[in-house]
């Protein structure tokens, strides 16, 4: 039974979103997507959401991200780090290393490049079918988030 297209703006227009709060997809793990986002794009969907809401623009969107510090953990492959405090340390940002690296090479894989601004972050959840991208009455730029339905990683990409 399919009961339409149901997405964040659309949620929020009929004032199902509370002022300041946002919403997520119910599938978003349970479809396998966070064994295939990048961590910028991980802690990046609920500020999105948020910012569809709130009627952000794409580009006040990309800006309360870079604001939000969300472009911190954009991950920057030509910087090794060695200069750790402690093994502890060390150990985690290589188990971040070695995560990030094989998300890249399997978004590769599936022809989607790995973001390395926050631009690029959205342009992939565009490319992913998560995000939508549309030009308003004014022509200007806006995203909405699909809630419903909601794609399994395993039907946009191939080489899983």
């Amino acid at each position: 039974m399919n009961l339409g297209k149901i997405t964040v703006r659309l949620l929020s227009m009929l004032n199902l979103i509370p002022e300041g709060q946002y919403i997520l997809p119910k599938n978003f793990y349970e479809y396998g997507w966070a064994g295939w986002l990048p961590l910028v794009n991980l802690t990046s969907l609920p500020k999105i959401s948020y910012c569809v809401a709130s009627d952000f623009t794409k580009q006040q969107t990309i800006e309360y991200l870079i604001h939000q510090k969300v472009n911190h953990t954009l991950w920057d492959f030509d910087l090794i780090r060695n200069d750790f405090a402690t093994k502890k340390e060390e150990g985690q940002y290589q188990l971040f290393y070695a995560r990030e690296l094989n998300i890249r090479n399997r978004l590769e894989k599936n022809g989607l490049s790995y973001p390395s601004t926050m631009s690029e972050a959205i342009q992939l959840f565009i490319d992913l079918g998560l995000v939508t991208e549309f030009e308003d009455m004014d022509q200007i730029i806006k995203l909405d988030l699909i809630i419903r339905p909601f794609p399994q990683a395993s039907s946009v990409l191939k080489n899983l």
